[in-house]
């Protein structure tokens, strides 16, 4: 078929638009039989006993003899990676597990926060517990170490420091230019330098969250614990 007569195809080809709820589907009206909205639903798959197997990847999976064709039902479900700090560049490196790409997996550092990009909301339960003798080395700028003195520290359980103040005081005050905390809702950073004029307030560290911590002096730290 050359490709104006594709073209001529595709234009004589009418689209049916169906809504169900919060739902649109958008389909060829050429096909044999009209689609239903229902048809997205596990639910009715199983009520109607049309589920030959059911299987897993990133989701529930069904597995549907329809006439002389086989059908899934799956919800498709975009994205999903890891992403660690390099202090070296300032940038990210990213890990998405997913075949074919050229990212490598790394090792995850003791002490290092980690960006988590979700696909759906998870209940995370993190299983292990702290070592208060263990150190970690915030690094100041220094060429082929930290391009900017910019740490992506994970803030522990058991710290006492429970603030940006509080870490920066635990840290050494005189070493520490700001601590930083992302805001989810906006892709953003809030930054707290605890210098006298600075308009910005001293926030709650959450466990569980990384900070970006910026020094001006490396310094091993040790967390004060409780």
């Amino acid at each position: 078929m050359t490709d104006q007569a594709l073209a001529d195809e595709r234009a004589r080809r009418e689209t049916t638009v169906i809504t169900s709820g919060a739902h649109t589907v958008l389909y060829d009206a050429a096909l044999r039989e009209h689609v239903d909205a229902s048809w997205f639903d596990p639910a009715h798959w199983h009520g109607a006993r049309g589920v030959e197997r059911e299987t897993s990847g990133r989701g529930a999976v069904l597995i549907v003899p329809h006439g002389d064709e086989t059908w899934v039902v799956r919800h498709y479900r975009r994205g999903g990676y890891v992403q660690r700090f390099i202090e070296a560049t300032d940038g990210l490196e990213v890990y998405t597990g997913r075949k074919g790409s050229p990212n490598v997996n790394f090792n995850l550092a003791t002490g290092e926060a980690l960006f988590v990009t979700m696909s759906t909301t998870t209940p995370y339960i993190v299983v292990g517990s702290d070592d208060p003798a263990v150190t970690y080395a915030l690094n100041a700028p220094q060429v082929g170490v930290s391009k900017s003195g910019t740490n992506f520290y994970a803030y522990n359980y058991h710290q006492t420091a429970g603030t940006s103040k509080a870490l920066m005081d635990d840290i050494g005050f005189t070493s520490t230019g700001n601590v930083q905390r992302y805001i989810e809702a906006t892709n953003g950073l809030e930054v707290y330098t605890g210098r006298k004029g600075s308009p910005n307030v001293d926030f709650p560290l959450v466990p569980g969250e990384g900070y970006f911590v910026v020094m001006s002096s490396t310094v091993n730290y040790a967390p004060s614990h409780y």
